[in-house]
């Protein structure tokens, strides 16, 4: 049968998977998914429309089953991240072990979108010599929404292209040869328990389990909305014990998913903590007084008229969009106004946040700390206004209290990646490389679009005398400054404009390799 998917029928098609299994596919992937739905009908003998309207029910089990290994990527191998791995196996699990038998005598590890299994099997490996420690055991239970998937999990059974990275010794202890395959350790496979679940299915049994005191959910969260995320971690942080931790991809993140976990960085590794007690009280303020503050500055209106602070500097006056005009590249068209006037020539009853970012731009910090630290208390202890003071007491050398201005932000909201990017200014202040290094990561992996952290981490590394890592700290942060913002580049890179740290980065590449 000829089956020529319309692009209503695409539609449908994204907005049915979406539905029923919470896949986010952006406009990019319309031409995909049309390829997908045109050759699924052909295979089931069956018109667009009457593919879709067959895909509900129980006559294509099979065929939903089939049709998941295409929309996903299950591309995985033995011991892959082998950093987080290392995180548990020395950092996570001796935690536990060391919290008494009479309190921890077992831990529960939940693998949700676990593939073919070859991630649950690299952690009973990983952690077989810990089982002593713990006399009611290690459970590892991992689910995916792929029946086939599953199947092949539970036989053990894996091709050479699994093992790839995996070392010869664990190959020789937990392997045997069967034709041109590999199958794994009875031990080892026992100790894995699987189940097909759906992330999205608010009604699965695994939301009523035992809580587990690990959860890997790796590569997963990428294939979902940002809504539908956060849903998900929702239901997984339900299921997850106090003070549990959850892994998640390498290019994945919480931040703007959920508001319950700190970040931990260790083993080269990025990982959650639950922040089981709740947030401790600061000043005045809550998560949500924090979130309102956010959608509600308080500071005038003329002022900050954006709801994000940065974009506000370009939007509260005309000399603030001159200055980003300024910023790309042009010249001072005229002088700012001095303290004392205001966007519009009138003296203001008082100074305002535009106008203490006003003089950091114009490199007066120390009258812009004395702005800042002048407004009324409550907008001093708002966040956004913190992590300004922050930045002015960094640059008019005042590094402990920077820092702990920096501290209080990330006490409230762990994933501020600004706060973690000036604590790491503040280290490298203090001649701390290895914490600075650390928070850029931290600063990097919170927020993969800010530039700033990739131009630090790439001269630290060029400091360290690695070279190459400090080439692919620049490469990758050539294109992150070409796109960010001129406000966070004025606020964060010093003053200098864009073409200033694209001229910086090219030309370490240039004295690293010759080339550019």
């Amino acid at each position: 049968m000829n089956a020529i998917a319309q692009p209503r029928e695409v539609e449908h098609f994204r907005t049915q998977i979406g539905g029923r299994y919470g896949l986010h596919f952006d406009d990019s992937k319309l031409t995909w998914l049309h390829e997908i739905l045109s050759r699924r009908s052909v295979q089931a003998n069956r018109s667009c429309a009457q593919y879709l309207a067959a895909l509900d029910g129980p006559a294509m089990r099979e065929e939903c089953a089939s049709l998941l290994l295409e929309l996903t990527v299950p591309e995985t191998y033995f011991f892959r991240n082998g950093g987080q791995l290392d995180a548990l196996r020395e950092r996570v699990l001796p935690e536990l072990a060391a919290a008494g038998p009479a309190s921890v005598s077992s831990v529960r590890i939940l693998c949700a979108g676990c593939a073919s299994g070859e991630e649950p099997y690299s952690i009973a490996m990983t952690l077989h010599e810990l089982l002593p420690r713990f006399p009611g055991g290690i459970a590892i239970h991992a689910v995916d929404i792929c029946p086939a998937l599953i199947e092949k999990a539970r036989r053990g059974r894996f091709t050479s292209w699994s093992m790839r990275e995996t070392a010869a010794a664990d190959q020789q202890r937990w392997f045997r040869p069967e034709g041109r395959d590999w199958l794994i350790d009875d031990a080892i496979r026992r100790s894995v328990s699987f189940d097909v679940c759906n992330l999205n299915d608010e009604a699965a049994s695994l939301w009523r389990a035992r809580p587990f005191d690990v959860i890997f959910c790796r590569n997963v969260l990428m294939y979902f909305s940002q809504a539908r995320a956060s849903e998900a971690i929702a239901r997984l942080t339900g299921c997850l014990a106090p003070n549990g931790h959850i892994f998640l991809g390498h290019a994945e993140t919480l931040r703007g998913v959920s508001q319950d976990f700190d970040l931990v960085h260790t083993h080269q590794a990025f990982y959650y903590r639950h922040r089981s007690a709740p947030l401790a009280p600061t000043d005045c303020t809550s998560a949500n007084a924090i979130r309102a503050q956010f959608a509600a500055p308080r500071v005038p209106a003329h002022a900050l008229p954006g709801t994000y602070w940065f974009d506000s500097i370009q939007t509260s006056t005309d000399r603030i969009r001159q200055l980003a005009h300024n910023a790309e590249g042009g010249t001072q068209a005229h002088a700012w106004p001095r303290a004392g006037e205001s966007a519009f020539g009138r003296a203001p009853s008082a100074p305002t946040l535009a106008d203490a970012l006003e003089r950091l731009l114009e490199e007066m910090y120390a009258d812009a700390l004395r702005i800042v630290e002048a407004l009324p208390q409550f907008e001093v202890g708002e966040t956004k206004v913190r992590l300004l003071q922050a930045i002015l007491l960094n640059h008019d050398g005042q590094t402990a209290r920077a820092l702990e201005a920096c501290r209080e932000i990330i006490q409230r909201d762990s994933m501020n990646a600004e706060a973690h990017y000036v604590q790491a200014l503040c280290f490298e202040n203090m001649g701390d490389i290895t914490g600075a290094s650390e928070r850029l990561q931290e600063a990097s992996h919170l927020d993969p679009h800010f530039a700033m952290p990739r131009v630090h981490l790439g001269l630290v590394a060029r400091r360290m005398g690695d070279r190459a890592q400090a080439r692919r700290e620049f490469e990758q942060a050539i294109p992150l400054v070409e796109t960010e913002s001129a406000e966070r580049l004025l606020l964060f890179g010093g003053g200098y404009h864009r073409r200033a740290w694209l001229n910086l980065c090219r030309s370490e590449l240039l004295a690293g390799t010759g080339t550019q």
